[in-house]
């Protein structure tokens, strides 16, 4: 049965990506409160 749960798998649909979906919906200004040279190269 393995086989077949393969081909069941292989078979199901994908559904396709939104074109224009929006974003995780942050709103504002990042600012920065400590220094994060440390992760980042950024200047």
């Amino acid at each position: 049965p393995y086989i077949e749960d393969i081909q069941r798998f292989d078979r199901e649909r994908v559904p396709e990506r939104v074109v224009h979906a929006k974003g995780a919906g942050a709103f504002g200004v990042f600012e920065a409160t400590d220094d994060a040279s440390d992760i980042c190269k950024a200047q």
